[in-house]
């Protein structure tokens, strides 16, 4: 494969891993594991605490994943910079799962609105 094809292999998986890692690691594995989306701001809840670190590091690593593959086809490691995003994916992805296995199925208990706003 010629260098050219690997930095386009290497966007595109870039493009669409990110936001399937943010689909899976927001979405599906807390909805398949039970953990309700409540108040994000309510710091006593497990479930808002694990969506607002999983929001934080899944950009915050995406950001980092950017920056290191750029970093790799600059320095000459084309196999590296394509390889990172599949890496970062199962990473990201298998580490939610267990975090939120860890965590258990959280309902969510009151908040939210206290009523009608009209």
């Amino acid at each position: 494969m010629s260098h050219r094809v690997k930095k386009a292999v290497a966007v595109a998986e870039i493009v669409v891993l990110g936001p399937a890692a943010a689909i899976l690691v927001l979405g599906v594995v807390p909805d398949r594991l039970g953990i309700e989306d409540c108040e994000l701001f309510d710091s006593t809840n497990a479930s808002a605490n694990y969506t607002f670190g999983f929001f934080m590091a899944t950009i915050a690593s995406w950001l980092v994943l950017i920056a290191g593959t750029v970093a790799a086809f600059l320095r000459g490691l084309p196999n590296v910079g394509t390889a990172l995003a599949p890496v970062w994916f199962i990473w990201l992805v298998l580490s939610s799962v267990v975090v939120a296995t860890a965590i258990g199925p959280q309902p969510c208990q009151g908040g939210g609105w206290p009523g009608p706003l009209f």
